[in-house]
């Protein structure tokens, strides 16, 4: 069955919730354990990490980047980047040029990585093999065989990069240098082709041996800083990539692994929000995702790729690359252990317009299922005895407890269950995973004057959200740090 309509050129055939539950590889309509291969045609500017030898003096021309970068966030303001993502195929309206919003700020726009479609063969045989279910070709036409039958394919993809100006306070005196940014990510993206191969391996972790390199080498940069950065586990995650529509990207954020993020099933589900972004089992048309900061984002790259090569830094889990600091031999014991949630909000029902907004907006950066929201463990609460099993969660499941303080708070009798378990932790000295929001100066039992809080007063609900995500890195950061730095 297939349905298209007026507002969007869209087939429905293959958003069956059948398929939207079921593990695929990625970017393809096969699943994980299926055998099957696909041509790889293999360009001179292709970087093959099989075959890969790192150049001499890289380390050094590392540090010195390095050095660089560091110099340089001292006299330039922030500029920022924006990737856009689009699978090939596509049709139609999803097929149209990527258009970005505020193209007023644009400084730069240039091409990233490219990925060619393929078909999928049965290794076996030599044949084209078989699809769970079929996607759609340029036309926007079923890719079946002579019998009818779904043909397996792995999508390809192509990556813009828009370069733009950042935010900043009418104070910052420092200058746009954005030209000598640019050069600056130049000699980065002519670096990264002489490092070595295992640091490649776990940047590059999505792509296998074969590597596509763009030829400028300022975007092979930026192109890479993104990969870096998805794959960062530290919090609050600098970049996440998200659902693309109408010139930007939305809150909608895709899940974390392989080249082509599919939507979170969950969200699929609900008829509105497949409505808005069309997907074929699952994979969105186009995605994208932003760098507020590239100067930063090197930085950090920079310092994670130093201290790789010599040991100083731990891998994240899955060899993945981040900013955890320390051994990977450091005992469990040293290790505090993972709760449920990053971040739990407490609030009365008074206050919900406002928290609502607030927990998307943290929502969009960390997930769902890492905000304790009532709104998001609906099903969870319908339970007997969820006084006491409110109070664990906030008490022993949430790293960061971000409460919502006002008149209606003191009075309201499951903000007072709430604030007993936060009362108890600020008495075992975990101080530091309760964060104080004040709406008014609304007298609390057992905060007193010299309690810090943030005043939330006419800020916006996403202000409020940067605010909490701040205080989970802070927090994550001093945790991170133990007897082996």
């Amino acid at each position: 069955m297939t349905f298209r309509n007026d507002t969007r050129d869209s087939l429905f055939l293959s958003e069956n919730p059948a398929w939207l539950n079921v593990k695929l590889c990625d970017g393809t309509n096969v699943p994980p354990q299926a055998d099957i291969f696909f041509a790889v045609s293999c360009s001179e500017r292709d970087l093959r990490l099989d075959r890969h030898e790192e150049s001499a003096g890289w380390h050094a021309r590392t540090e010195r980047l390095l050095a660089d970068f560091r110099q340089f966030r001292n006299t330039a303001l922030p500029v920022g980047a924006i990737l856009h993502e689009r699978r090939i195929p596509a049709f139609g309206k999803n097929a149209q040029p990527a258009e970005f919003h505020n193209q007023s700020k644009m400084i730069r726009f240039g091409g990233g990585a490219r990925v060619e479609p393929s078909p999928l063969f049965d290794r076996a045989t030599r044949e084209y093999a078989p699809g769970l279910f079929p996607f759609l070709d340029v036309n926007g036409n079923l890719m079946v065989s002579p019998d009818r039958r779904p043909l397996a394919f792995r999508f390809g993809l192509t990556r813009q990069i828009m370069i733009a100006e950042a935010g900043h306070s009418a104070s910052d005196n420092r200058q746009l240098l954005s030209e000598r940014l640019f050069e600056l990510c130049t000699e980065a993206g002519t670096l990264l082709a002489g490092l070595p191969a295992e640091i490649l391996k776990r940047v590059w972790h999505r792509w296998g041996v074969i590597r596509n390199l763009p030829d400028d080498g300022g975007y092979r940069w930026l192109d890479s800083l993104f990969e870096f950065e998805w794959s960062n586990r530290a919090a609050p995650k600098i970049a996440t990539r998200n659902v693309w529509k109408d010139g930007g990207y939305t809150s909608l954020v895709l899940d974390d692994s392989g080249l082509f993020p599919r939507i979170p099933h969950l969200a699929l589900h609900d008829g509105v929000l497949a409505h808005q972004f069309p997907s074929e089992g699952g994979y969105p048309f186009e995605w994208g995702s932003e760098l507020k900061d590239i100067v930063s984002s090197s930085i950090n790259f920079l310092e994670w790729i130093v201290g790789a090569s010599s040991n100083e830094r731990a891998l994240v889990h899955k060899q993945e690359p981040g900013r955890v600091r320390g051994s990977p031999d450091v005992p469990s014991s040293t290790v505090a252990r993972e709760m449920r949630f990053r971040v739990a909000l407490s609030f009365p029902g008074e206050r919900r317009e406002f928290v609502q907004q607030v927990a998307d907006c943290l929502a969009g950066r960390l997930g769902r299922s890492q905000i304790l929201y009532d709104g998001y463990n609906e099903a969870e609460f319908a339970r007997p005895n969820l006084d006491t099993h409110l109070q664990r969660l906030y008490h022993d499941e949430s790293e960061l407890i971000a409460v919502f303080l006002c008149a209606d708070y003191e009075h309201k009798e499951w903000c007072g269950l709430e604030w007993r378990a936060i009362r108890d932790l600020i008495k075992r000295r975990r101080a530091d995973s309760v964060m104080p929001l004040r709406f008014d100066n609304t007298e609390i039992p057992g905060l007193f004057s010299t309690d810090g809080y943030a005043w939330i007063g006419n800020r916006p609900a996403d202000e409020i959200a940067k605010l909490i995500l701040q205080r989970l890195e802070s927090a994550e950061s001093e945790a991170q740090t133990g007897p082996w730095e």
